[in-house]
């Protein structure tokens, strides 16, 4: 456990869990029944209700869909931004690496950095010292043997390892990895190609999975990180925001000074930084590099998807209060801004809910339609039709979106197959995973103590690491 002030950060191991499918499943459960009962009396008592219930489900789950045409069609006939692949070639880059418990992996990462071609780097590893494995020995052994790594310890959470890496760090631009994510060359030199706008205070890498299709799980996760990424990135092109994915971005030192840094007291430390930077330096902004990759390892067992999954519901859910009191209170936050936050807490947050008490219509409504087809349009033809046009248009965008990117560029070799039934899958997918996830961390919102967050390792003994170049 790890204590700052009256702030708890439980740090949990997810090798140590071992998740039942019935605790996962019970509260979602119980919530669709409820759902279910609600929609069968408001079907034979309060006809008015069950109708203005059936519309309003049918046109958000239409928007939804419709939402992803816009994030994928409109970002397609944007223009890349302006670049001056020289005005910061040289500059000195700080690689900020936090780790706790991944020693092996930090040892492999450590080993290809040190091997990139870029001239003017240096590494700072701040590791936990509540690492339990080799992580404090393989830190200390490479700031020993190289003189452009350094190694520092901390004991309260990941942002508090950020912040001393940013403090100690010498460069006026700043690299944030994880233990397991990888550059490979090139990547600093066209990132830093993009900061010829003095607005520009973030560039961010398009993260991908080096393991996507070592099983099941990982295709999985492939699946939705993708989706994640499709309405990130799409988003980022039309509104510039500043969104910081925790990896993989290399920030202007000056500008996380100014705005305070990460809060220590947080398990969802990007998340909290960004809606701080969007209220108070609205005129800021974060790109995506075209062809700047990041890459990573998914989780490899369902447990740790499903708990990572949670974690990131449960870190939106504990800024809601904030959330709305910027979107409808605050006149600084510009209107890109607001579209961005509320368009994320309706995709990641406010559907997969929504599609969980549709469940309980959709059952009334198939039943209702037997023996009165007129009360939906001719027994709900019309809005199944508008969600097949939606969903076909959404699905063929986000296939053009996945396959030069994930595909071609990236070196992942995922077969043709796959990446229809993956993109495919997504639209069914996300909505149900999403929702239990989303469901059990309202639970865990409701009922945890304010004084504690957990942060869930994810295990990563069982990965393989294919080869890339």
């Amino acid at each position: 456990m790890r204590t700052l002030g009256e702030i708890n950060i439980q740090v949990v191991d997810t090798k140590q869990i071992k998740l039942k499918l019935w605790n996962v499943a019970k509260f979602p459960l119980i919530f669709m029944s409820c759902s279910l009962i609600f929609f069968i009396c408001a079907f034979f008592f309060f006809r008015f209700i069950f109708k203005v219930f059936l519309y309003v489900n049918t046109i958000l789950m239409l928007i939804g869909l419709f939402f992803l045409m816009i994030m994928g069609v409109i970002p397609l006939f944007l223009k890349s931004n302006s670049r001056n692949k020289d005005i910061y070639y040289g500059e000195l880059v700080s690689l900020i690496i936090p780790v706790f418990n991944d020693g092996d992996i930090l040892e492999k990462n450590l080993e290809n950095l040190l091997k990139l071609k870029y001239p003017n780097f240096e590494i700072i590893i701040v590791y936990s010292e509540k690492s339990t494995d080799n992580t404090q020995e393989v830190a200390l052994r490479f700031a020993r043997k190289y003189e452009n790594v350094r190694a520092y310890s901390e004991n309260i959470s990941k942002a508090n390892a950020l912040n001393i890496g940013i403090e100690k760090a010498k460069g006026e631009f700043l690299l944030f990895l994880d233990s397991d994510s990888l550059i490979l060359d090139g990547f600093i030199e066209d990132a830093l190609s993009y900061f010829d706008d003095d607005d520009i205070k973030l560039v961010n890498g398009c993260p991908i999975g080096l393991n996507a299709t070592q099983n099941l799980t990982t295709r999985l996760c492939w699946s939705i990180t993708n989706f994640i990424s499709f309405c990130g990135i799409g988003a980022n092109k039309l509104f510039k925001h500043v969104g910081f994915q925790g990896f993989g971005g290399i920030w202007r030192k000056s500008a996380l000074i100014e705005c305070g840094m990460f809060k220590v007291d947080s398990a969802t430390e990007d998340s909290e930084l960004n809606l701080r930077i969007s209220s108070k330096f609205p005129k800021w902004k974060g790109v995506f590099g075209n062809h700047l990759y990041c890459y990573y390892y998914y989780p490899t067992d369902f447990t740790a998807l499903y708990l990572q999954l949670e974690r990131w519901s449960s870190g939106n859910l504990s800024y809601i209060s904030h959330l709305l009191k910027n979107i409808f209170g605050n006149f600084k936050m510009g209107f890109r801004h607001k579209f961005i936050y509320i368009s994320q807490f309706t995709m990641t947050i406010l559907l997969p809910i929504i599609s969980w008490v549709s469940i309980g219509m959709s059952i009334v409504q198939f039943f209702v339609n037997f023996f009165e087809p007129d009360i939906s349009f001719g027994g709900g033809l019309f809005f199944f039709l508008l969600g097949i046009i939606s969903l076909i248009i959404s699905f063929l965008v986000m296939l053009i979106f996945t396959y030069p990117k994930y595909y071609g560029d990236s070196r992942i070799k995922l077969s043709k197959t796959y990446i229809i039934i993956g993109v495919f899958g997504i639209v069914y997918l996300i909505g149900l995973i999403f929702g239990i996830a989303s469901l059990n961390a309202l639970k865990r919102q409701f009922f945890k103590k304010k004084t504690s967050e957990i942060f869930y390792k994810v295990d990563k003994s069982n990965i393989q690491t294919p080869h890339i170049s």
